[in-house]
């Protein structure tokens, strides 16, 4: 019973991640489409490709510190809660008087902020990518957008089809009905 626990622990927490690589990603995608102009206006000065590329990739860092620092906050109050439901439900169904560990151990902390400030950059680099390319002259132009390069449609059709199929295979394979 606890195997089958953690094991969906594992795979909620792998999800979650997942969940919020993309949502990074398009939030540094809408960043970039937003700023077209100021990153027009820094290539035109004289910024490279790689400080603008930096650039997103340190707000993809930042956002993704505040996000880890938000969640391991929230994390240890709610696993406290859920820890304490948990020693009052065995208590009450068994009888056995139990306290509930309390604190969270620093290298679990460490590890989930280095994790999720990890898997931001990493969910940044795209978009940072896309901003560094972006040609200063035409971001300067007025009411023009910038195409989606063939390339990276293709690339995103191919990651979507196998994240389709990856959902349908776990789908198929999961657990059916009276088998916990």
């Amino acid at each position: 019973m606890l195997v089958n626990y953690r094991r969906s622990a594992g795979f909620a927490s792998i999800f979650a991640l997942v969940v919020g690589l993309f949502l990074i990603q398009n939030t540094l995608v809408v960043a970039v489409g937003q700023r077209r102009r100021e990153i027009g206006i820094l290539r035109a000065l004289g910024a490279t490709r790689r400080q603008i590329r930096t650039l997103f990739l340190l707000e993809g860092g930042c956002v993704g510190l505040a996000g880890s620092l938000a969640g391991v906050i929230l994390g240890a109050g709610l696993s406290g809660l859920a820890a304490r439901y948990v020693a009052k439900s065995l208590e009450a169904l068994y009888g056995i008087a139990g306290q509930p560990a309390r604190g969270v151990e620093p290298l679990v902390v460490a590890g989930a902020i280095a994790a999720g400030v990890a898997s931001s950059v990493l969910a940044a680099v795209s978009p940072a990518t896309a901003a560094a390319r972006a040609d200063p002259v035409r971001a300067l132009q007025k009411g023009r957008y910038e195409m989606v390069p063939l390339e990276e449609r293709r690339t995103r059709r191919l990651l979507a089809w196998a994240a389709i199929s990856m959902a349908a295979l776990l789908l198929a394979g999961g657990p059916r009905a009276g088998s916990w």
